[in-house]
């Protein structure tokens, strides 16, 4: 376990990348908004990209992979619990367990959360969010479902076909629209 939060949790290697100046004089443009989005195909250079810009220019981060683990969204916050505690220690107790309680409130829950994470992070720090992939439809989609919240269901899925159709010019895999169809009231 302690190998896959260490991985999960640990900053891609820039060693031997080519600096992509272009492309870094948009992040730095970019960086004036709140976030940033970047999308692109599988192996495009997206998280070299990131990585290396970090990099060059010496800005305090801390990196998140997204994977198969992130389907239940306790672990979702545990990880991320653990990411910050990384940053700053003690202060990450100020943000709380995901339990049950929660569940029937969690955007709430989520909101509150996020808030009282970025009031702990340094001015100009970056959270990078990497891999967000199918999976993270996948797991807004079971979240949904389990409040009740159908139409919600039926945006992120569309959402996610036209993320996929998009990027990549593919549909939703057959686990997506079994878990979209299987919801549906």
């Amino acid at each position: 376990m302690k190998d896959h939060v260490l991985t999960k949790l640990q900053n891609p290697k820039t060693d031997n990348v080519v600096i992509r100046e272009r492309l870094f004089r948009i992040l730095v443009q970019a960086r004036k908004k709140k976030s940033i989005w970047i999308t692109g195909l599988p192996g495009s250079g997206k998280t070299t990209l990131v990585a290396s810009y970090i990099s060059a220019y010496k800005i305090p981060h801390a990196w998140y992979h997204i994977d198969s683990s992130d389907t239940d969204i306790a672990t979702f916050f545990y990880y991320l619990k653990l990411l910050v505690k990384g940053i700053n220690g003690k202060k990450s107790t100020r943000l709380p367990a995901l339990t049950p309680e929660y569940l029937p409130n969690i955007s709430i829950f989520a909101q509150r959360y996020f808030e009282n994470l970025y009031t702990m992070l340094p001015k100009g720090f970056v959270l990078v969010f990497d891999n967000q992939t199918e999976l993270f439809y996948q797991w807004l989609i079971i979240l949904y479902k389990s409040l009740g919240r159908y139409a919600e269901v039926a945006v992120t899925y569309k959402r996610c076909a036209a993320a996929l159709s998009e990027t990549l010019g593919i549909e939703p895999s057959d686990k997506t629209k079994e878990l979209y169809r299987s919801i549906k009231p």
